[in-house]
């Protein structure tokens, strides 16, 4: 067989100039996506979700997400007093509580632990005492389970409950109660947030694998693997601030954390939070998505 390697070589070229990637972003860290965002968005949407079923969508601005992380991250540290990285874990479904607490989670000096909410309880107790929770940031939906953890897992130093008011009431309090006594501080000229260094290659996640085939497995990740992801993916799939994602999977699950969060919250797009999929059409036609 005679080859015309020359030929093959303009070829190739050829089809590298038709294909060539979009200018791609070099983030180190998740903290860097967050600062960049917050600064260059803060009148965009950022997440829409529904009260309940009969409700519209409700939406929230960058700027308003982005005080929510700050507040909470600084109360985290200021009144409950998490220093040294403590490790916390999210269960909940996917709602704004779960963006705020999971971001809130990478920028700071602590340990993410997103977790499926579908877990029984045993796995779930397994769950927290291997990967030695300090926190668990839990759901109304989750409320029963996280009660036989509390009686459980003596180790686990507090219980936020998302949406509630309530103050802290030996290991319980409420995560809005945290975020606006944290946003009190930060008025009063607080700069513990800002001042926090990510270190992009320190340990900053950790995801337990499905278990299909035997235990679930520990896996850590850095705030470098989740940056890349973002910085790799915006070569070749070019979204803009006017852009509608639509968030169908599980946020405990990377891909949907990371190409289905960090990605739009990097380029100043909007999310809409899907009901469940029996509600999918009807929440299709209600936000118009661009991307699913």
């Amino acid at each position: 067989v005679k080859v015309d390697y020359e030929k093959v070589k303009e070829a190739e070229e050829k089809k590298n100039k038709k294909h060539k990637p979009y200018p791609a972003t070099e983030y180190k860290t998740v903290k860097e996506i967050f600062i960049h965002s917050m600064k260059n968005y803060a009148d965009n949407t950022l997440i829409l979700q529904k009260p309940s079923h009969k409700e519209p969508y409700k939406e929230i601005t960058y700027k308003q997400f982005g005080e929510d992380v700050v507040g909470f991250g600084t109360a985290l540290n200021k009144i409950l007093k998490l220093n040294n990285k403590p490790r916390i874990l999210i269960l909940s479904e996917t709602t704004y509580a779960w963006y705020v607490s999971y971001v809130t989670s990478l920028c700071i000096d602590s340990i993410a632990i997103p977790t499926d909410k579908e877990l029984p309880d045993n796995e779930l107790e397994n769950v927290v005492q291997r990967s030695r929770a300090d926190v668990i940031i839990y759901s109304e939906k989750k409320a029963d389970s996280v009660k036989r953890i509390m009686e459980k897992c003596p180790k686990v130093k507090y219980f936020i409950k998302m949406y509630s008011e309530e103050e802290k009431n030996g290991k319980s309090i409420g995560m809005k109660y945290l975020i606006n006594e944290g946003k009190k501080i930060v008025n009063t000229g607080d700069d513990y947030f800002a001042k926090v260094n990510t270190d992009p290659d320190e340990f900053k996640i950790l995801l337990f694998t499905s278990g299909t085939t035997s235990n679930s497995k520990g896996v850590m990740l850095t705030s470098r693997n989740l940056a890349e992801n973002i910085n790799a993916a915006t070569a070749y799939a070019k979204v803009y601030p006017e852009d509608r994602f639509f968030s169908v999977l599980p946020l405990h699950h990377t891909y949907e954390s990371t190409i289905g969060f960090l990605l739009p919250m990097a380029w100043g797009c909007s999310i809409a939070v899907c009901q469940g999929l029996k509600h999918i059409v009807p929440n299709l036609l209600e936000t118009k998505p661009t991307v699913m």
